[in-house]
């Protein structure tokens, strides 16, 4: 899939670009359903955007797995976890976020 991106954006084939368009939006717009869900359920802030992480949680996967393809050094695992955690933290309900960061009482 990477490399049939990159020719749809290199060269902008008219036989390969539409059917990569349309991948890719079917491909965000079921990342989005997920956390639209999560967001109607309670369970990820009210502030998270489904479509702009979506993108950006599309985006960060496939640039990892791009960086993979050409480089042998890149390592999955740690990329994975990281991924993990700023999901994790982006996601976390409000009151959760609230008890790791209380206010500092004023004097």
């Amino acid at each position: 899939c990477l490399v049939l991106m990159a020719d749809a954006v290199a060269t902008g084939s008219p036989d390969v670009r539409p059917a990569i368009i349309s991948s890719d939006r079917s491909f965000r717009e079921e990342v989005a359903r997920g956390i639209k869900r999560g967001k109607a359920a309670g369970e990820f802030p009210r502030s998270v955007d489904p479509s702009g992480l979506a993108t950006v949680i599309v985006g960060i996967v496939r640039g990892v797995a791009f960086q993979s393809m050409i480089d042998d050094q890149v390592d999955l695992d740690a990329s994975r976890k990281e991924i993990e955690q700023l999901l994790v933290t982006r996601l976390r309900p409000l009151a959760a976020a609230k008890s790791l960061h209380p206010s500092r009482k004023k004097k």
